[in-house]
């Protein structure tokens, strides 16, 4: 089973010939990519007026919508989460290749919890962002649309995790921690001989891990 995402396309039409630019961008970097944090590509088929993508179904829907369905996710959840995340932008990142559009709409969830990224697209999101998304079931800012400031951080999450968000919300890159610092250690030393695996976080859907800080 296979998900289709389609584009209609309309000959000398600029939203359309920009749209289908970004979507064949994006065509071309998933195809050259496989991770299991990562969604699947399987192929594409340009017709008379629509271009039709094929992608790895992922049945759970994306963070997002569980949001609005269940309420907030607890701490071991997102933990569990994040740490999936954070696998797939540190093989991104390891490939030169940026993610910037991080949002609970564009991670999916697998009947198991594997979490993978999906519609690479181009506004400046970010996991920290994400977290508190997942924290609250409400994107940081959605009453304050373009608000230079940084977003609340709640209070009802643990120190180690307000202080974990804080660093993944710094705005200096040279002081922010990369993907690879923030994973734990194991999966780490996983990630860089490339031997990592969905089993490597679904054997226990609610790890008891503590947040980690690069030293």
């Amino acid at each position: 089973m296979c998900a289709m995402k389609e584009v209609r396309v309309i000959s000398d039409h600029q939203n359309s010939n920009e749209c289908l630019k970004q979507l064949n961008q994006e065509i071309a970097l998933l195809s050259e990519l496989s991770h299991p944090n990562i969604v699947q590509y399987y192929g594409s088929k340009l017709g008379v007026d629509n271009l039709s993508v094929y992608l790895e179904f992922v049945s759970g829907g994306s963070i997002h919508k569980l949001l609005s369905e269940y309420g907030p996710f607890s701490e071991p959840l997102i933990q569990n989460y994040t740490k999936q995340i954070l696998s797939g932008l540190a093989y991104l990142h390891g490939r030169k290749t940026m993610h910037r559009d991080i949002k609970g709409a564009n991670i999916l969830v697998g009947p198991n919890r594997e979490i993978e990224l999906a519609d690479f697209g181009m506004a400046r999101h970010s996991l920290g962002c994400t977290i508190l998304e997942m924290a609250t079931s409400k994107p940081p800012w959605s009453q304050y649309e373009g608000s230079k400031n940084y977003p609340e951080i709640p209070s009802h999450p643990s120190e180690d995790a307000q202080s974990f968000v804080k660093l993944c919300l710094q705005r200096d890159p040279s002081v922010r921690p990369t993907a690879s610092q923030l994973l734990p250690p194991p999966l780490h030393r996983k990630l860089k001989t490339g031997k990592i695996a969905s089993s490597d976080f679904v054997d226990n859907p609610f790890p008891c891990l503590t947040w980690r800080y690069p030293p």
